[in-house]
């Protein structure tokens, strides 16, 4: 300093994240409990999971919106974040509890709505990014450097699953990008992707595309089955015998009735 004090340290921030998760991060509590030591690892998510579940308040929705075939639509992808279990020992070891029980809030500074209690979730529920539809079945997974083949459009968008009663829109160019990251958005679980054939954008296909075309991100359920190449939530339903028609449904009605009835004439 101009006085002659010797300068010991200096403060540099990095904008390595926040603790909106405490996945990432490493530290100690002191005698009087407060997080001490605090300090970034690189250590974060082990792989992004995709399941499989029923929505019974979407298919209702869609049942008063006169939707055909209503019973499809509370089929849905839904996506959790699953942490490096090294990066869980940190997370107990700075005190956070990732126990199943809801009652245990994460503290307020990691709620998504910090003045609104009835919002604030336990921090299991927070690193998965939420909970799961009852009865749900595990269908895919993507971990850090899995290659995906992405079709842009020419406006660089990635082509997205195209509706049934659309055409879908042809690609202006598809290569291969390779997952970065896995981030969590307080709660929101996405995956960022890097283009694998080419570090730059001048003098490649790319140059075509406005904007960043080296990277994309994908967070919706639904994108990232797309991008696993799985079919609608309805048919891998179908596919895995998750789901029966009404016909089918009445018609299993009947062979239970007639088996019934069967099993009570062998009675008498």
């Amino acid at each position: 300093m101009t006085d002659g004090t010797p300068i010991k340290n200096l403060w540099n921030f990095d904008s390595k994240g926040s603790l909106s998760s405490p996945v990432g991060w490493s530290g100690k509590r002191n005698a009087n409990g407060k997080l001490r030591e605090l300090r970034s690892i690189s250590l974060k998510y082990d792989r992004l999971e995709l399941w499989l579940g029923y929505d019974h308040q979407k298919a209702e929705r869609a049942r008063k919106a006169k939707t055909p075939d209503w019973e499809q639509a509370g089929w849905v992808y839904q996506k959790r974040l699953i942490p490096d279990a090294r990066a869980l020992r940190h997370l107990k070891q700075m005190g956070f509890s990732f126990g199943r029980d809801k009652r245990r809030k994460a503290p307020t500074f990691m709620q998504d709505k910090p003045d609104q209690s009835e919002t604030h979730l336990s921090v299991r529920d927070l690193v998965l990014g939420g909970r799961l539809l009852p009865f749900s079945r595990k269908v895919g997974a993507i971990k850090k450097g899995d290659e995906f083949p992405l079709h842009l459009l020419p406006d660089g968008s990635v082509r997205k699953r195209t509706p049934s009663n659309q055409t879908e829109a042809a690609a202006a160019f598809t290569t291969f990008y390779a997952v970065t990251a896995l981030k969590h958005n307080r709660g929101d679980p996405s995956v960022k992707m890097a283009s694998h054939l080419f570090k730059a954008k001048e003098g490649t296909p790319l140059d075509r595309f406005p904007g960043d075309a080296l990277t994309r991100t994908a967070q919706s359920p639904d994108d990232l089955a797309f991008i696993l190449g799985l079919p609608t939530a309805a048919i891998v339903a179908r596919q895995r015998g998750l789901w029966q028609s009404p016909q089918q449904i009445e018609q299993d009605k009947i062979k239970t009735e007639i088996n019934s009835q069967d099993a009570n004439l062998s009675l008498l």
